[in-house]
Order: structure tokens, then C-alpha cells, then sequence
């Protein structure tokens, strides 16, 4: 099971439909109905918006990588994280990226992280 976390409605379900092929998918369009998904689900992976606002606290700022420490302090290292974004910010790019399974850049393409996230599982699997 892959959860795909985005605000962006539209985009998350265009991944969804092309990961669908592949893998089972869930969708949660922010960051508490993520949070919830993966304590219930308990999913194999996680694509997630990095621009996203994360609504931990009444902060509006606060952004998805805030959900992505906040998965790694629950879950710990179980969970393979995948950001994608339209730019990441080299600075945010790099404090996240031990913490991440990987980054791709919208648009996707969707050879690269089928691939990518079949992989990755092989890879946890075995």
C-alpha cells in the first residue's frame, strides 16, 4: 500500500491513477489525515508534497516537511519516505535527506518513480 499525501486535489489523484497499476494506493490531501492513515494502514511508502502545509499547530507556514519529521518521530525509520515538489530548496533539501527515501521534481515521470518505489520495496522486502 502507497499513501500519497497532497493538497493539490488534482495532482494526487493523477498519481494515485497512475501508481494504481502498480501498487495499491491511499490519498490523504493533508497532514493530520496522513498521520491518521499511517497509524491505521500502516503503509509500505509514502509520497508526499514538500510545499504542502502541514497543520500540526495553528501555524499556516509550517510546510510538508514538518509532516516528514513528524512521521519519522512515530514511525521511525520504517516507513520510506518519497517527496515530491515543483523546486525543493537546497537547504531543505539537504536537512531532509537522510530522512528521505527520495526526491522527485513535478511533473513526474511516472517510469522513473514506478521504478523508483518498486525498488524500494524490494529493497525493504528483502
Amino acid at each position: 500500500m502507497i499513501l500519497v499525501v497532497d493538497d493539490d486535489c488534482d495532482f494526487a489523484s493523477d498519481l494515485s491513477i497512475l501508481l494504481q497499476s502498480h501498487f495499491n494506493v491511499i490519498t490523504a490531501s493533508g497532514s493530520q489525515e496522513a498521520l491518521k492513515l499511517c497509524a491505521e494502514v500502516k503503509p509500505q511508502a509514502a509520497i508526499l508534497d514538500l510545499q504542502m502545509p502541514a497543520f500540526l499547530t495553528d501555524d499556516p507556514e509550517i510546510e510538508g516537511a514538518e509532516l516528514v519529521r513528524a512521521l519519522r518521530a512515530e514511525l521511525k525509520e520504517d516507513l520510506p519516505i518519497i517527496i515530491v515538489t515543483r523546486g525543493v530548496p537546497d537547504v531543505l533539501a539537504g536537512s531532509l535527506d537522510e530522512k528521505v527515501a527520495g526526491i522527485f521534481t513535478k511533473p513526474i515521470i511516472a517510469g522513473k518513480i514506478i521504478e523508483f518505489i518498486e525498488s524500494l520495496l524490494a529493497e525493504k522486502a528483502g
